[in-house]
């Protein structure tokens, strides 16, 4: 009589699991019983019971096994019959159903094969089965008052809920029977071996006690006296109250503004294709009129129903000295985006009185297909810009959409979800808009005019927001407006880990010698989560998009612009490329650079102290570790335009 092990779905514990589905392993029996014997049971004949085999902890005492294409590698182990452990070699007699490395068996297709296992050194001790795989097994899910991103599932698949929508009512939570389901997150479970139902459950819509959420800050063009604010609320807000006053004011004297709310949701869906966002109102208010060099506190929402109280310091209007704090690449995918907290949070140690927060873009890992992502980015940042804002710029990463549950796919140009999370003053290029505002922009503080440049657009519109960068210089330059300029972007026109690669020599065919041209003074820039920084350069030529980097003067130069890469505030850490050593960037061009993941390990964050003589620079990793490269420290003078 044969005797099958049937497995059900991914097999996680195959020990376990056999003994559940058909009671025919017992590791009880003593490895010389009944069914162990020389010559008792099929498979057993004199010299072969000397080798028991077992798959995965469970003893293989039939002729027999069959699983599931699914079910992974299978590990195997085999006693004599005094019960010790022996070595032994495999062997399948069809490679093309499964095939052997050392003791484990890898499953590659549907079908039968013979598995023999023999003891090293005496043929005569060895075990045969036929190992059958068969097809998945698929299982129901059945979804009342929502739906589901599948109908059926294997076991082991992660199964993504979507709740519907019901009048005066809002969604709860989700029931999935039969019971011991265990949800994943708010949405999404993993499918045990049998068919399921799940339930969305509703509650009656209480208008009381919901607050505004995810809020963002920046400055407006003129950081003595704008402010930026956006935030999220409930769909069945239309408007909220915005309240402004000094620090030392009352509310009951603060200036006062209804905003009304713009729907915002999306889907990951046909014509989206975005991620999965329920609908709610987007607020957005900018402030005007703040005197200068001000501490302001700001709430919104309505009664019993407010915000928590921000802060916001305007700048000076005449030159006063401040600092401020560049970081980049978080793209933290857990719900604490606990690194970037403490990597900001070391930063505000290192310096209390840094005013502002410059983010170089990839706030999150996959902006679209993980849509909690950004939520979680915007909490943890609420810790930080109650009190200063951090001012972001879009990168890759945040850029990305999603073409169903584990695909995704970087669509330059898309911002749907960056603009209903972030907020930033709507004076960049006027052709670079999706939707209705623009990812590039720039703002004066104390004297120093900040560009925040998107390199993530479509590649046709590089040229127009070249152009407009230039006419913002120009103006500036024409105006005597500023002491020094920083220019912040995402992808920059160099890289150490991205090494001329990654849209790298597009970008700085695009701004660099504009860069130069107009005497910039630092450009920093993410995306290769390393740490660098150039001498003084001058990218002389028109054409720089050849890999040799021509065009380009690396030794240091008078009124030449330092290119920088702040390291990352992330887990996702990088070494150099592997590329020429002898390259002139890495030979001649870069002060500092690290060249593996344990340089800017524990994240790093670049402090920024602005006098009217110099600017003061200072890249400090969070764990305080020190090599030839960080602490980096090093000084700008301010240059004559």
């Amino acid at each position: 009589m044969l005797k099958r092990f049937k497995t059900l779905g991914v097999l996680l514990v195959l020990a376990v699991f056999f003994c559940m589905i058909v009671g025919n392993c017992d590791d009880s029996k003593p490895e010389n019983g009944p069914g162990n014997t020389p010559g008792d049971g099929p498979g057993n004949e004199p010299g072969t019971a000397s080798l028991s085999l077992k798959c995965n902890g469970a003893t293989i005492s039939g002729t027999e096994l069959e699983v599931a294409i699914i079910a992974g590698p299978l590990t195997f182990t085999a006693v004599n019959e005094k019960n010790e452990t022996i070595d032994f070699t495999l062997r399948s007699s069809k490679t093309v159903v499964a095939t052997v490395s050392g003791k484990t068996i890898t499953l590659r297709g549907v079908g039968e094969t013979d598995i023999t296992a023999t003891a090293r050194g005496d043929s005569t001790r060895s075990q045969s089965f036929k190992l059958k795989v068969v097809p998945d097994t698929q299982y129901n899910i059945t979804v009342i008052n929502g739906t589901a991103d599948k109908t059926k599932a294997s076991a082991g698949e992660t199964v993504t809920l979507i709740p519907g929508k019901q009048a005066g009512k809002e969604f709860s939570d989700w029931t999935v029977e039969p019971a011991g389901v265990e949800m994943l997150t708010g949405k999404t479970f993993t499918m045990p071996a049998f068919d399921v139902t799940a339930t969305a459950n509703f509650i009656d819509w209480f208008p009381a006690g919901r607050k505004p959420y995810f809020v963002t800050t920046n400055y407006g063009q003129d950081a003595s006296s704008e402010l930026l604010v956006q935030w999220h609320n409930h769909i069945q807000f239309e408007t909220q109250t915005f309240q402004i006053v000094k620090y030392t004011g009352d509310w009951a004297g603060a200036q006062s503004t209804e905003v009304t709310g713009t729907e915002f949701m999306a889907t990951n869906t046909a014509p989206s294709y975005i991620g999965d966002y329920d609908a709610r109102n987007v607020f957005r208010q900018k402030i005007t009129g703040l005197e200068p060099n001000t501490l302001y506190k700001f709430r919104m929402g309505a009664e019993e129903r407010w915000s928590e109280v921000f802060e916001h310091k305007t700048a000076s209007v005449s030159y006063t000295d401040f600092s401020f704090t560049v970081v980049a690449d978080s793209q933290d995918a857990s719900e604490g985006q606990t690194h970037m907290k403490v990597t900001l949070k070391a930063a505000d140690d290192y310096d209390s009185d840094n005013r502002f927060f410059l983010h170089c873009g990839d706030v999150v890992e996959q902006i679209g297909a993980f849509p909690d992502e950004i939520v979680y980015y915007t909490n943890a940042a609420n810790d930080f810009n109650i009190k200063k804002p951090i001012i972001t710029t879009q990168g890759n990463h945040d850029t990305y959409d999603t073409r169903g549950p584990t695909t995704y796919s970087d669509i330059k140009g898309e911002a749907t979800i960056f603009n209903n999370f972030m907020t930033f003053p709507d004076n960049g290029s006027s052709v670079e808009s999706n939707p209705k505002k623009s990812q590039s922009y720039y703002f004066y503080y104390n004297k120093v005019l900040f560009v925040m440049l998107n390199t993530l657009v479509a590649d046709a519109q590089h040229t127009p927001q070249a152009n407009w960068l230039k006419g913002v210089l120009e103006a500036d330059r024409a105006g005597n407006k500023s002491l020094y300029t920083i220019v912040i972007t995402h992808k920059g026109p160099f890289g150490n880990h991205y090494y001329e690669s990654s849209d790298i020599p597009r970008v700085r065919a695009a701004y660099g010698k504009i860069f130069s041209d107009f005497n910039v003074d630092i450009v920093f820039h993410g995306h290769d989560h390393t740490y660098t920084r150039s001498h003084p350069i001058k990218i002389t030529g028109t054409t720089t998009t050849d890999t040799k980097l021509t065009d380009i003067d690396f030794s240091p130069v008078t009124n030449g612009t330092i290119y920088s890469i702040p390291g990352a505030t992330g887990k996702k850490l990088y070494g150099e490329a592997v590329a020429d050593q002898n390259n002139p960037l890495w030979k001649n061009g870069y002060v500092k650079r690290t060249r593996t993941e344990a340089d800017v390990d524990g994240g790093v964050f670049v402090n920024v102290k602005v006098t009217a003589e110099k600017l003061t620079v200072t890249a400090m990793r969070t764990n305080e570790r020190t090599d030839e490269n960080l602490p980096d420290t090093y000084e700008v003078t301010k240059k004559t335009y």
